[in-house]
Formats: structure tokens, sequence, C-alpha cells
């Protein structure tokens, strides 16, 4: 998240669990909110080594852009515009960008839907990361 903060625009960037209320929890707009998504364990030839203590899985994040612009509360062409700098600034801040050694670099993922109420938009940027994860070896 701290790779996020300092967008020019961006009120703030929060920590969220449930993407499905971000207008109800009343953070100043335009913000972010980072969510973790899961995970998806790979396998086959490359995936999965030493009897299975070490594997490759890839993590999926949604970085949501939430703003507000009333100007066109119908249609949310006012509110679309207004956010495209905004998401160009994320996408050139996450995509191969690499958290640590253990990390892969951040690429596009599948998002949900984009959400507009009443001037209020949320669009979604899926992340993706592949890590690879060790456990003990068993004799």
């Amino acid at each position: 998240m701290a790779r996020l903060a300092g967008i020019p625009g961006i009120k703030d960037v929060h920590p969220t669990a449930n993407l499905d209320d971000l207008f109800e929890q009343g953070k100043p707009l335009p913000a972010l909110f980072v969510a973790y998504r899961g995970y998806t364990p790979l396998q086959g030839d490359g995936h999965v080594a030493m009897a299975g203590a070490m594997q490759h899985i890839d993590t999926h994040w949604a970085v949501v852009l939430a703003a507000r612009n009333v100007r066109d509360v119908q249609t949310g062409a006012a509110a679309r515009q207004d956010a495209q700098p905004l998401l160009d600034a994320i996408i050139k801040r996450c995509m191969g960008w690499k958290a640590s050694k253990a990390h892969g670099e951040l690429y596009l993922d599948p998002a949900g839907e984009v959400q507009f109420l009443a001037g209020k938009i949320a669009i979604p940027l899926g992340f993706r990361c592949r890590q690879t994860l060790s456990g003990a070896l068993n004799p």
C-alpha cells in the first residue's frame, strides 16, 4: 500500500476486506482501497518441488479507485473522465513492481465490475503476483 501512497489526486489508501460498501465507509474521495482476493496454487512441472516442500502460488489483489463527480449523475461520464489519469498512475506504480525478492512482478489480473451510484464511482483494477512458498522437508 505504501507504493500507492503519494499518487497526486488520491487522498488516502485504505486496506479493506469488503469491496461491497466502499461508499458507506465515509472516507474522503478520491481514495484507493486495497483488498487481498486469495491465491491460486500452481501445479505441474516446475511449480511443485522437493516432495511438496516448495510451491509457486499466484496471489490476487484488487486496487479499487473510489471517486466522486456529480456533474453527470445519469451516465457517470464525468466521474470516469476524472478517474482516467488516476487509473493510469495506479497502473504505472504497480505493473512490474516487486514487493521483495520472494515475490514476482505485479501484473494485471481480471477485476470486478465498475460500480456507479449517484455521482460516485468505484473502478477495480486486479493484480496478480507469483510467490514461492517453502515448507518443511520431511525425512
